[in-house]
């Protein structure tokens, strides 16, 4: 593991904090900063600001210079802060034992080298001396090193109110509130797209100028992707991109002119202002009325009137009130009229999730004499409220009365339910469902009870659980309220409310919650499909289901576990393949015992008696069944493995017959699992390896046969040799060689250098800024996040960049003597460019338009 002054190395957005240091350092007498903070021996916190914060300290000191450039930024500092002061200010980021944020965040304050002290009562924000500039904030956390932990922040600490500084910013413009909040992208798009393609359109200018005095209601991205559907937009209405492209493409620039500047009035009207007026007189020419609770009323009759969503938001130019639609100067030809608001069976039918709930309303009408309860519901001119159970909250229903059959098959299910419980029954549980009146969740709440049709009553005092008659089933929740209908509302539930005690029903044990999905891997990553896998393969089931005991279990969802095995190196999102992957990591590891392995982080999840969420909360460890301890933070759940992140809390007092259930987001490690044994070098055999390296620079040589290699967190290198091996990188800058055969190589999070050598390689360079290789025959190349470079040979065969990015990645030719772009033979065939290299070699780009490829794209 590496020290502060390695990281800062590593990372360019550091060099101004080293070179600042190593200024100190020369120019103080006795200074020893830079060895002090690469000493291992010391046990430190750091803050440590970015190039960016070091920038806007230098801006914020009168620098009229770029502040991206590190260089002029540090020659201005060191030319005009005295060294003393840049000592004081440096110390003053440095205390003197090792801080997690939590610790911090515990204590409220950090006491530094230089003496002053940081004020951290409300992370992530840091209070410093300073008062005349705005505090640092904590942009990344945690990060453990050799000699302590490092924290990153956006602002430079300041111990002292330094002379020079200029004043908190000016109020933003208009277009600098656009600009600023990503909600209005594309309102910001817009406007400039009509200032290009609008003879003399200047609104993005006019709206900065801090002089004028305008108000403007600013449509959110929403708004517009609600435009763009009312217009025939078919595409993702949350996709900026596909909404700006859309608009642009279909309604003409004079016609968008329009409409934006129907949304700017001059002059500064506070919500007050308009509601006196009740008109608004914009620069369009056009009129816009006040309307009730809110509303604002244009000039188009058929789609709904938009809502202000924030009002009287000061500007340096004017006053902004956002809208939730866009408004409409004229009647825009191609929209659909605004739909007619569905009636509760409407909302029923037109959502498979409730398929069973309207198999079983038609099944009671047909089957009791004078039933009509689909006709009742689908009148418009009603007035109901209906708590709405899911197919699942049937399916868990049909399981508690004794369905053996798969729980998510909703022809099993209803055909069960109907033959097995009398039409009166269903009738009454229906009907249980249902109360008069519109009552939303607020009401619900406030009453604490519900009076339903059928007569009973359901209890409502702790929200989102409701509490019905039978006292042997874990009651429902809500899962989602307030769903408008024409004739009332709707709430979903996850579970069936029930007016009587069912007879033979037993609460489920923690392996039949578990099991409750069924077997088998599907879609649904917030069920149980691994952690049952896991379970039985551990040999636990039994023990869990058993009613002679009394436990807590946290139960990791699918989410979880697939996030563990990413972590580990895994590049999918397949509940299979991710258990595969743990399976093998897990036998790397244990060196060939994964059960014990398993069955070790298996009991770290479970505690040997039930406790309820409010319980958990209010202790500070708590004890597991494997030995180990797991201690509690706010609403996470901190195990023993400092690599991985926390587990949270997202399901609670799930009730079973031998105790209770909690949904968790990750998997609690109990160990630091991936932690090696210090082994530098280590050489597979002619056979197939599964070889795993800790957190050391190590080589690995997996020699012959098919290898499965999983690298730690060091700077490593991982040859595969002969054999289809598989290769993955962690978090260091590692090299990684295929070796012959068609290998499948995995950098992961590092700057890594990875190449195929022979065979039809499959290589994904992962995060950091990668060097690829594919070397001989034909192989996949995917650079991943990062700025990468794909480097090509003379032989090295028809290759595929399948994620190649024009904006930062580059291709390296050198070795063919090219002189330049020109010398290429590209050409385009559907969504891919292809570039002859001669002699059968070539590359395709996926989905790359061989216009926006530059020089700078390549290197000769």
């Amino acid at each position: 593991m590496t020290t502060f002054v390695g990281i800062a190395r590593h990372i360019p957005q550091f060099s101004i904090l080293l070179e600042t240091l190593s200024y100190i350092d020369a120019n103080i007498e006795g200074s020893n900063l830079v060895a002090t903070l690469n000493d291992r021996h010391q046990s430190l916190t750091v803050f440590a600001p970015t190039n960016n914060a070091f920038g806007q300290l230098a801006a914020d000191l009168g620098f009229a210079g770029n502040p991206h450039d590190a260089a002029a930024v540090t020659a201005f500092l060191v030319g005009n802060v005295d060294v003393a002061t840049l000592n004081a200010v440096v110390t003053y980021h440095v205390a003197g034992t090792a801080l997690s944020a939590h610790q911090i965040a515990n204590a409220g304050a950090v006491e530094t080298l230089q003496g002053g002290s940081i004020g951290a009562g409300s992370l992530p924000n840091l209070v410093d001396a300073e008062p005349d500039l705005a505090d640092p904030r904590l942009i990344a956390t945690d990060i453990h090193v050799a000699n302590g932990v490092l924290h990153v922040i956006d602002r430079v600490l300041l111990p002292i109110d330094l002379p020079g500084n200029t004043p908190a910013p000016a109020e933003p413009t208009i277009a600098a509130i656009a600009i600023e909040d990503p909600n209005f992208s594309i309102l910001v798009d817009t406007l400039q797209f009509i200032d290009a393609n609008l003879a003399d359109s200047d609104l993005v200018g006019t709206l900065s100028d801090a002089n004028g005095d305008f108000t403007v209601f600013a449509p959110t991205n929403a708004a517009f992707g609600q435009l763009a559907v009312d217009l025939g937009f078919d595409g993702d209405a949350a996709d900026a991109a596909a909404v700006t492209a859309f608009l642009t493409e279909n309604v003409p620039v004079e016609t968008l002119n329009a409409v934006v500047t129907y949304h700017v009035a001059g002059g500064a009207l506070t919500l007050a202002d308009i509601a006196a007026s009740g008109t608004v007189e914009t620069v369009q020419g056009g009129t816009i009325t006040a309307g009730p609770d809110g509303t604002l009323v244009d000039l188009e009759p058929d789609l709904a009137d938009p809502t202000l969503i924030a009002t009287d938001l000061p500007a340096a130019n004017g006053i902004v009130h956002v809208i939730d639609r866009v408004l409409l100067p004229v009647d825009l030809p191609g929209n659909s009229p605004a739909p007619v608001e569905p009636t509760i069976v409407d909302i029923a039918l037109g959502d498979t999730n409730f398929s069973i709930l309207v198999a079983a309303l038609q099944f009671i009408d047909g089957n009791l004499e004078g039933s009509d309860l689909v006709g009742t519901l689908a009148d418009a001119g009603g007035d109901f409220t209906v708590f709405a159970p899911t197919n699942a909250a049937f399916g868990q229903l049909a399981v508690d009365l004794g369905f053996a059959g798969d729980a998510s098959d909703t022809a099993a299910v209803t055909t069960f339910l109907v033959e097995n419980v009398d039409v009166e029954t269903l009738n009454a549980v229906v009907t249980y469902h249902v109360a008069g009146g519109t009552l939303l969740a607020a009401d619900i709440a406030a009453a604490g009870t519900v009076q339903t049709l059928q007569g009973g009553e359901i209890g409502a005092g702790e929200l989102p659980t409701l509490s019905d008659q039978e006292p042997d089933l874990i009651d429902p929740s809500l899962i989602a309220t307030d769903i408008p209908a024409a004739n009332g509302v709707v709430h979903v539930i996850d579970r069936v409310l029930l007016p009587v005690d069912l007879a033979d029903n037993d609460a489920p044990s923690i392996t039949d919650i578990v099991a409750a999905s069924g077997e088998g891997f599907d879609d649904n990553n917030a069920d149980f499909d691994i952690l049952l896998e896991a379970v039985k393969t551990a040999g636990l089931a039994e023990t869990l289901a058993s009613a002679d005991v009394d436990l807590t279990v946290f139960a990791p969802n699918d989410d979880a576990f697939v996030k563990l095995a990413q972590d580990i190196g895994f590049d999918g999102s397949d509940e299979g393949d991710a258990w595969t992957y743990l399976v093998d990591a897990l036998t790397v590891v244990s060196k060939g015992d994964p059960v014990s392995l398993l069955t070790d982080v298996l009991t770290y999840h479970v505690a040997g008696t039930s406790l309820q969420a409010s319980q958990v909360l209010g202790l500070d460890n708590i004890t597991t069944l494997q030995g180990g301890t797991v201690a509690v933070a706010d609403a996470a759940l901190i195990d023993n493995d400092p690599e991985t992140f926390d587990a949270n809390l997202i399901a609670t007092d799930i009730q079973a017959n031998n105790g209770i259930v909690h949904v968790i987001d990750e998997v609690l490690i109990p160990t630091d699992l991936l932690a090696g044994n210090n082994t530098d070098l280590e050489i597979g055999t002619d056979g197939r390896d599964y070889i795993h390296t800790g957190r050391g620079d190590d080589f690995v040589n997996g020699k012959g046969g098919k290898d499965f290699i999983l690298l730690g967190s060091g700077d490593d290198v991982g040859f595969g040799g002969d054999g289809r091996d598989l290769i993955s990188g962690w978090r260091g800058d590692d090299h990684i060689d295929g070796g012959g055969d068609s290998d499948r190589l995995y950098g992961g999070k590092g700057d890594d250098m990875v190449s195929g050598g022979a065979g039809r390689d499959m290589i994904f360079g992962g995060r950091g800024d990668d060097i690829i290789n594919g070397g001989t025959e034909d192989d996949m190349l995917f650079g991943g996040r990062g700025a990468d470079t794909f480097i090509f040979v003379e032989g090295d065969g028809m290759d595929k960049i399948r994620d190649f990015n024009h904006r930062q990645d580059q291709i390296d030719l050198s070795a063919y003597g090219f002189d330049g772009i020109d010398d290429l033979g590209i050409s385009t065939s559907g969504h891919s460019t292809h570039i002859d290299l001669g002699n059968d070699d070539g590359i395709t780009l996926a989905w790359v338009n061989a216009g926006n490829l530059t020089e700078d794209n390549f290197i000769f």
